[in-house]
């Protein structure tokens, strides 16, 4: 649980009194749990506005510079799907594919940042989506302009009022997903700024993303997907308001050869 909130190994080893060989061993058997679970329930997701982003890091050193590119269901806040991978055109198929294999419901609304290289995959795996991007113009490291542009034959203006008429937003943007990689940036040590902790291997870091997948979709209550029953507030999961599983889950659920993950009848 400390490694899913953000503690490094190190620290946990200094705490626990545990090797940090031990635990690293640990962690990576946790992963191929957490795989599996990602794997396994993240299929068939019915979307309706998906944001895809790419987070910076690095692996060994900063000359080998890696991103995590993910998608988010805005409504749900589910993380469906990501890819460890430098910033190359080619990955960003790879990660397009990889949400397109796990929704079922491909007349939705995307939005992305203004990198090129999304427009083709999207339009090809995406064909009657309203895709629009969100382009933002930087100046000394400072965002200076933001233009909204829409990339498939709709206006801005139709693809913000299909939003509003669907309860999503109020107009084009990826706060969803940029907020989601500030979370990643919380909640895994690997990636906190300035530290001895980022990855010493694309391995490590990739078993990290799925294990910080699950933790996020279905361990952790997301405080803006609380909702008002009577007198009392409940909480949920991504993986609850996706109507995945009916509960928020432990990591004893998890850590099974059989997660113990309740489905709801779909």
């Amino acid at each position: 649980m400390l490694f899913s909130l953000g503690v490094g190994i190190s620290t946990i080893s200094y705490a626990t009194g545990i090797k940090q060989d031990t635990l690293a061993r640990w962690m990576k058997e946790v992963s191929k749990y957490c795989k599996n679970v990602h794997d396994t329930y993240i299929r068939k997701v019915n979307c309706k506005f998906i944001q895809f982003d790419e987070l910076w890091t690095f692996v060994g050193s900063k000359l080998n510079q890696q991103w995590i590119w993910s998608a988010v269901d805005a409504p749900t806040k589910l993380l469906i799907g990501f890819v460890v991978a430098p910033r190359k055109s080619e990955y960003a198929r790879v990660i397009v594919s990889e949400v397109a294999s796990r929704v079922i419901n491909k007349t939705l609304i995307i939005t992305t940042d203004g990198y090129a290289s999304y427009i083709k995959p999207i339009l090809d795996l995406f064909p009657k989506a309203m895709y629009a991007q969100v382009v933002k113009k930087r100046k000394e490291g400072r965002i200076v302009k933001v233009t909204k542009k829409a990339i498939t034959d709709h206006t801005i203006k139709l693809i913000e009022y299909n939003l509003r008429a669907l309860g999503l937003a109020w107009n084009v943007n990826t706060a969803i997903i940029e907020r989601l990689n500030l979370t990643k940036r919380m909640l895994m040590s690997r990636l906190s700024r300035k530290t001895n902790e980022f990855s010493k291997d694309k391995t490590a870091l990739k078993n990290n993303v799925y294990q910080f997948a699950v933790f996020y979709n279905f361990i952790r209550p997301h405080m803006s997907l609380r909702v008002k029953r009577g007198d009392k507030t409940s909480k949920r999961t991504p993986a609850m308001a996706a109507n995945i599983t009916d509960k928020i889950l432990t990591w004893h659920d998890v850590l099974r050869d059989r997660p113990m993950i309740p489905i709801k009848a779909m």
